[in-house]
């Protein structure tokens, strides 16, 4: 049928590659490559889609569907974005159910190459959301680095995490990776057994989180979804510090920020540092992030501007706190998902699902 035939236009492939949760995380590239891509993601949402042209990138706000089934939620997350001169759209779908036995959360990753034309791959998202993360989380480090007495003085950074899920195992892999002097205290009730410490790491309750902050250079939350919240103290960090949050407002609240920003600091300085000011706005306004205020600047605002802004932060006085709060933006996703796709495609890997 003519309606058919038109779907189906010269050079587009008879199948689509798909990827497993089993699959997709072997083929990972390194975390440095992560970092590097996740920052190019996060710089193209500086030039946004408009009246003016398509520009590097195109990010509307997650968009939620109601499940209706206690706190069961899912959201589709649609994105463009630029990736080494190639034009990515798609979306991550994401759902979850604290309630339900683990896994509590599944995605899927929606690859589509305009070039080619047409769906390219289907990429489970489980293993990489924690891969995308922390990637994001290491890109913010170094656009924010800790400007404490002793990350001054040259030592090795102290890292405190909050949480001891998915997170901590995909973060402490970052680490090692990119600063492999540092060493890292998980504030959780899980085991030591259960975490993935490495030489100089060590664990404590969450009953000791206060006692914990002073000596952090930077502080890493990401309490498990569903658990109860474990507000930082902005009181009790160490300055200088930098604070990166990965889960809303469940540790860094409105009040750990206004504590932060009542702190003595440049005029004009950039205090609380987010991956997409939309989408940060948008969950403010669905109640999420209760008690916020707007943010004062964007990562990729430091990637494009790092003369000004950049250097600002970077080079902050010692003893100047700032917090960086990433929701996640699927324009890191889809940089992520690519390059898995990509060394899938090349490996002959995947289920190859015909049209």
């Amino acid at each position: 049928m003519a309606g058919e035939d038109a779907c189906y236009r010269p050079g587009m492939p008879d199948t689509v590659r798909y990827l497993h949760d089993g699959q997709a995380p072997s083929f990972l590239p390194p975390v440095e490559e992560r970092v590097r891509l996740c920052g190019e993601a996060l710089a193209a949402l500086v030039d946004r889609a408009g009246p003016r042209g398509p520009g590097r990138s195109d990010l509307p706000p997650k968009v939620p569907v109601v499940v209706g089934h206690g706190e069961a939620f899912a959201h589709a997350m649609p994105a463009a974005v630029e990736i080494e001169g190639r034009r990515l759209v798609g979306m991550k779908w994401i759902s979850g159910d604290p309630h339900r036995p683990p896994p509590t959360i599944g995605g899927l990753i929606v690859l589509e190459d305009p070039g080619m034309g047409g769906l390219r791959g289907l990429v489970s998202a489980a293993g990489l959301t924690g891969a995308r993360t922390a990637a994001v989380s290491l890109a913010a480090l170094r656009l924010v680095p800790a400007r404490t007495q002793r990350t001054a003085a040259g030592e090795a950074p102290h890292v405190v995490f909050v949480g001891g899920g998915v997170q901590a195992f995909s973060h402490r892999e970052a680490l090692a990776a990119l600063v492999p002097d540092a060493s890292v205290r998980f504030v959780t009730r899980r085991d030591a057994g259960d975490l993935p410490l490495r030489d100089g790491d060590d664990v404590v309750r969450p009953e000791r989180l206060d006692a914990s902050l002073p000596d952090a250079d930077v502080v890493i939350t990401s309490v498990a979804f569903g658990t109860a919240g474990r507000e930082i103290d902005a009181g009790r960090v160490a300055p200088g510090a930098t604070v990166i949050a990965t889960d809303y407002a469940t540790a860094v609240t409105a009040r750990t920020v206004r504590s932060v920003r009542g702190q003595t600091a440049p005029a004009g300085l950039p205090r609380l540092i987010v991956d997409d000011l939309a989408q940060f706005d948008a969950t403010r306004e669905a109640g999420k992030l209760p008690g916020y205020a707007a943010a004062d600047a964007t990562l990729g605002q430091l990637i494009e501007d790092p003369d000004d802004v950049g250097r600002a932060v970077r080079e902050r006085p010692v003893g100047t706190t700032v917090i960086v709060s990433h929701l996640g933006v699927a324009v890191c996703d889809l940089a992520i998902g690519w390059a898995v796709l990509r060394a899938a495609e090349a490996a002959g890997a995947g289920t190859e699902l015909a049209r």
